[in-house]
């Protein structure tokens, strides 16, 4: 929350913390030595200028995180980095939120990815919604596309995605491409 504090537990909304990072490193820390399948991370309204990134690295296997906003347009995640959330050998739901991005919104390498309900805006001809690569599986579902793109789903080498819904394009060079 822009209202929160990085110092609260984050565990209630009474008590909740300032970043999304924030709380994933948290969840990921504590999910190392408790058993839950799936952890949550409810994002409240309001716009978050950070680079999320979510690495199996930081958390035992089996983990399945969530990202859950406020709606489409009233949580806003977005970045001038490369990737606005960068996922790496690991299981990512994302969904009721917007992700503005100069370049990527959402990058998943050797993970599952499972986008619900997402805008994503794009600024320039090179950018990407959704990017996944590296044996990579990629569900999106019901997206929605606005500003330029070069590309609003990628699905690169070796990956697999799996097109659910019925996508949203109002946007500049707007296309999917899959690559096999």
């Amino acid at each position: 929350s822009g209202s929160g504090d990085d110092a609260n537990d984050g565990l209630t909304q009474a008590t909740p913390l300032r970043n999304i990072q924030t709380a994933l490193d948290r969840i990921l820390k504590y999910r190392a030595v408790r058993s839950e399948l799936y952890c949550n991370v409810h994002v409240t309204a309001g716009t978050y200028n950070e680079v999320l990134s979510i690495f199996k690295a930081h958390g035992a296997s089996g983990l399945k995180l969530r990202i859950i906003g406020a709606g489409k347009d009233q949580t806003i995640i977005e970045s001038g980095a490369p990737f606005t959330v960068h996922v790496i050998n690991a299981y990512l739901e994302i969904g009721s939120l917007t992700i503005k991005s100069v370049n990527t919104g959402v990058r998943g390498s050797f993970s599952q990815v499972v986008v619900r309900e997402v805008k994503f805006v794009g600024g320039s001809s090179t950018s990407c919604g959704i990017s996944i690569e590296e044996q990579g599986n990629g569900r999106p579902y019901d997206i929605e596309a606005a500003g330029t793109f070069g590309d609003v789903v990628y699905c690169g080498y070796q990956s697999c995605c799996i097109m659910e819904g019925r996508p949203t394009v109002n946007a500049t060079f707007g296309k999917f491409t899959f690559v096999q």
